[in-house]
């Protein structure tokens, strides 16, 4: 498939299927670039940011990076996963 043509494919099958969409991704940079062109067809499509792991125990995760990540697990819209 034309890389190109991939976030046009998932605004169609999210507007021909009515409950939330979830799309994976192969690699790590594909859905940063997927839902920067998606945004372009669907603006209210979200993105779901990559868990963090941390290597070293008791240290917390970065607050920031978690509050993205759980932003979109309230609404109602198509969210996208890498």
């Amino acid at each position: 498939m034309v890389p190109a043509a991939r976030a046009f494919l998932v605004a169609v099958l999210a507007d021909a299927i009515p409950k939330t969409l979830w799309v994976t991704c192969p690699s790590v940079r594909t859905p940063e670039l997927l839902h920067e062109s998606l945004t372009n067809w669907r603006p209210e499509a979200l993105f779901l940011p990559e868990a963090e792991f941390l290597a070293v125990e008791n240290i917390l995760p970065d607050q920031e990076i978690a509050a993205e990540r759980l932003a979109p697990r309230g609404r109602r819209h198509p969210v996208l996963r890498p």
